[in-house]
């Protein structure tokens, strides 16, 4: 799904105005795609952030694999649309379809983080406040945001919860 993302937002930029609004806003989309890509895959299992393989049944697994893909399949619709319309200000819908999927990823990788790591609330808080809380708060209040910007802030938020959790893996190597 994170490939259909960038197929989005290529198609878009095909018939967009080529220019630096563009440029920008197809590299933070390719940041946001890439950062969702490394905390799917390489902080998860099948696809879905946080969750450890061996940890929940398969059918649990599958289900979240399953959300985690339809709220990606969101993001990279509404990334279509912000990249085709570089630079200018999200309408509404768009702008909670996009923020919505967002959080909803979030939030899915912290139930997961519950359920794999058993119950430390550490990393849930981290997820919840800054990958669901953020994404919500830039739907509610993010009228005079253009895209760009809110596509920027929702891949500064993955950015920092990347580095949080290669932070971490640091930490957890014996040494």
């Amino acid at each position: 799904m994170l490939g259909e993302g960038v197929i989005q937002s290529v198609t878009a930029a095909s018939e967009a105005e080529w220019g630096g609004p563009l440029l920008v806003t197809g590299f933070v989309a390719f940041v946001l795609l890439a950062g969702m890509w490394a905390l799917s895959v390489v902080h998860g299992y099948a696809g879905v952030p946080h969750l450890r393989p061996d940890r929940v049944p398969q059918r649990f697994a599958l289900a979240l694999h399953c959300a985690t893909t339809a709220s990606i399949a969101a993001v990279a619709a509404a990334l279509g649309g912000v990249v085709a319309h570089s630079g200018e200000s999200l309408e509404s819908p768009q702008r909670w379809l996009l923020c919505g999927a967002v959080a909803t990823w979030f939030g899915l990788g912290t139930l997961a983080n519950l359920v794999s790591s058993g119950l430390t609330l550490a990393r849930p808080a981290l997820w919840g406040t800054s990958g669901i809380a953020v994404p919500l708060l830039i739907g509610v209040a993010g009228d005079d945001l253009t895209g760009t910007a809110v596509v920027a802030y929702l891949a500064l938020v993955v950015l920092v919860l990347i580095g949080v959790e290669r932070r971490q893996q640091r930490a957890d190597r014996p040494t």
